[in-house]
């Protein structure tokens, strides 16, 4: 039988020696990110709309009254709240959307997308090592010589074995 245990997805942030807890599942939290992020987003003028959005998504993510509580002025800085908050509960809800096979799949990905990473970077250290080889010793250049022009004494023993046959 699958048993499917539910908990309480919050988080505690501080502002400004405030702490408020934000309850990741509740989807008013997300709309109001998502209102925000996608009307202002690469916006840096301030305007009265802008400001009542803020403050308007500050009350519904910290609760009633955070904003008047945590800023005096109007600048940029409740944006950047909300930027932060938007991140952290993006985090908190892949975390509960993944179940452990998805995280055991995931973590498998990753160690072996760090192995590429590593191979990559042996790689590219074995280049280096090649490309200093050639410029002092010409190496590169004598192999290359070597693997164009064969042997003639190999190349018309082939041709006299071809011809007896």
């Amino acid at each position: 039988m699958l048993k499917i245990e539910l908990q309480e997805n919050t988080f505690d942030v501080e502002i400004y020696e405030n702490v408020f807890t934000v309850n990741a599942d509740d989807i008013s939290n997300h709309q109001a990110i998502d209102y925000m992020l996608k009307k202002y987003r690469g916006n840096r003028n301030i305007t009265d709309e802008f400001i009542d959005d803020c403050k308007e998504c500050i009350d519904i993510l910290l609760g009633e009254g955070a904003y008047k509580q945590l800023f005096k002025i109007d600048d940029m800085k409740p944006y950047y709240v909300i930027v932060a908050l938007a991140e952290e509960l993006q985090e908190h809800f892949e975390k509960a959307a993944t179940t452990e096979k998805q995280q055991v799949k995931q973590n498998k990905l990753k160690e072996e997308l760090n192995n590429l990473t590593e191979i990559s970077k042996e790689m590219s250290n074995i280049n280096k090592q090649m490309e200093y080889a050639n410029k002092k010793y010409g190496m590169k250049n004598y192999v290359n010589s070597r693997q164009k022009r064969p042997s003639k004494k190999y190349n018309n023993k082939s041709k006299k074995d071809r011809n007896k046959n």
